[in-house]
């Protein structure tokens, strides 16, 4: 597996591309203008029923038959085992290998996850950790996993217009 596009919430997702593999959390899809985008999988990792906005991405996933991946998502979602194609994250599995469990966000799982596929290149789109104070906090886990990826021989680009790597005002 080649190259795969990691898109958040942030500024910087204006601009993907989407010329290869997307993948996203599922509440972009409840996003004025992104409902309809071209993505390859979408990712869940809290419980919907306290989420409006995942609430809506997971209806309109499911409508478009976008595979969902995820923990538990049968049992916070019960119509998904009827109607949707999901994916284990493999939890335990990344556990074990890298002693570690580092994670507080989407885009910190939807990277490991590609590190435990085996991609060669990550681009990061919408993946800001800059702002307001839940993608403040999530920054060191973002990191650490493109620490991980890179340590792997993964090579990652961030979109230009990426808040990243830039000190915080």
């Amino acid at each position: 597996m080649a190259s795969v596009i990691l898109l958040g919430q942030g500024p910087s997702m204006s601009g993907c591309p989407f010329d290869k593999e997307t993948w996203a959390a599922v509440s972009v899809l409840s996003h004025k203008g992104w409902e309809d985008k071209p993505y390859s999988k979408l990712f869940c990792f809290d419980d919907p029923q306290n989420k409006q906005d995942e609430m809506i991405g997971l209806q309109r996933a499911q409508e478009r038959h976008i595979p969902i991946v995820g923990m538990k998502i049968n049992h916070y979602y019960p119509s998904v085992k009827d109607s949707f194609v999901t994916e284990d994250f493999p939890l335990v599995e990344l556990q074990k290998k890298y002693n570690t469990f580092y994670f507080k966000n989407d885009a910190s799982y939807m990277i490991a996850y590609a590190i435990h596929l085996g991609y060669k290149h990550l681009s990061l789109w919408g993946i800001d950790q800059s702002g307001i104070e839940t993608y403040t906090m999530a920054r060191p886990y973002v990191m650490f996993w493109l620490g991980v990826a890179t340590g792997a021989g993964i090579t990652w680009e961030l979109c230009p217009t990426s808040q990243l790597l830039r000190k915080e005002d």
